[in-house]
């Protein structure tokens, strides 16, 4: 059984804020942005 996740630092909820800012910028909804980089959209969301 895998441990629970701890809560996100304040590093990483900085650079999660500024990479959606970046993806709204440039007119990206997460599905988008998730097909570009070849990952779910559950990746991109977190």
């Amino acid at each position: 059984m895998s441990e629970p996740r701890s809560a996100p630092t304040v590093g990483q909820v900085v650079l999660g804020r500024r990479l959606q800012d970046l993806r709204e910028g440039a007119g990206l909804k997460r599905e988008e942005a998730a097909r570009v980089l070849r990952v779910a959209p559950a990746t991109v969301r977190r």
